[in-house]
C-alpha cells in the first residue's frame, strides 16, 4: 500500500494573484493574505480549463511529501520528474541491515510464492553477512535481483500542482491497473484547492 505523510503545500494565493499580470488586473484580486478569494479562484479554474500554457501559475505551487511505495510504483513515477530533486531510501546502504519480513513489501496478500521469495532473499542475506569482503558484492547483487518490485521504498518528493494534474490525468482519469496510483490519486484529492488539479486534469469538478 502506498502511504503519503509529512506533506506540505507552498503558497497558492500569490501564484494565482500574479497570474493577473498578463491582463494587468491585480486590482481586481479579492484574495487576502490567508485566503484565496472567490474571484481569484474562478480565474484560476478558468485558466486551468484553458490549457497548460495558460495555467503557468500551477507550476509555481509546490508540494513536498514523504511517500512510501513499492519499487514498481517508483519505476513509473520517474516519468513525471521535471527539474525536481528528491531524497530517498538507500538500498545500497540499508538493504543488508537485517532480515526481511512481510512488512518490507507491498503485497495485496501473502502467498506461498511471495513468502518463498522472501525466504530465498533471507538465505542470501545470511551468505552476505558471512562472506569475505571480496564475495560480498556478488551476494548483494543477487539479493537485489531476488527481492523484486514489491519492496517498499521511501522518497521525499518535490512536485508542482501542474505535475500532479498530469499524473492524475494519466493514472486516474485514464485508470491504471497499479493500485498504488489510485492511492496516490486519493491523496491528491485531499490537497488544498485540489479542484484546480482535477480541473486541469479534465475532470468536471462541478459534476464529479
Amino acid at each position: 500500500m502506498l502511504k503519503v505523510s509529512d506533506w506540505e503545500v507552498s503558497d497558492i494565493i500569490r501564484p494565482v494573484y500574479y497570474a493577473r499580470l498578463s491582463h494587468d488586473s491585480l486590482d481586481k484580486s479579492d484574495s487576502t493574505r490567508n485566503q484565496l478569494g472567490d474571484k481569484d479562484k474562478q480565474l484560476a479554474l478558468k485558466l486551468c480549463r484553458a490549457g497548460s500554457s495558460h495555467r503557468k501559475f500551477m507550476r509555481q505551487i509546490h508540494v513536498t511529501a514523504l511517500v512510501e511505495a513499492p519499487l514498481k510504483h517508483w519505476k513509473e513515477y520517474s516519468t513525471y520528474k521535471i527539474s525536481t530533486t528528491e531524497n530517498s531510501s538507500s538500498m545500497m546502504h540499508t538493504l543488508t541491515d537485517r532480515k526481511l519480513t512481510p512488512e518490507d513489501f507491498c503485497w495485496g496478500r501473502e502467498t506461498e510464492a511471495r513468502l518463498k521469495m522472501m525466504d530465498n532473499a533471507n538465505e542470501v542475506l545470511e551468505k552476505y553477512w558471512n562472506a569475505p569482503k571480496n564475495k560480498e558484492y556478488a551476494y548483494w547483487e543477487e539479493l537485489n535481483d531476488i527481492i523484486g518490485t514489491s519492496f517498499k521504498y521511501k522518497r521525499f518528493i518535490d512536485v508542482s500542482y501542474e505535475q500532479l494534474a498530469n499524473m492524475y490525468f494519466q493514472r486516474k482519469v485514464h485508470p491504471h491497473r497499479l493500485r498504488e496510483w489510485h492511492q496516490f490519486a486519493r491523496w491528491i484529492e485531499e490537497l488544498p484547492h485540489s479542484d484546480l488539479i482535477l480541473t486541469a486534469a479534465g475532470v468536471d469538478v462541478d459534476n464529479a
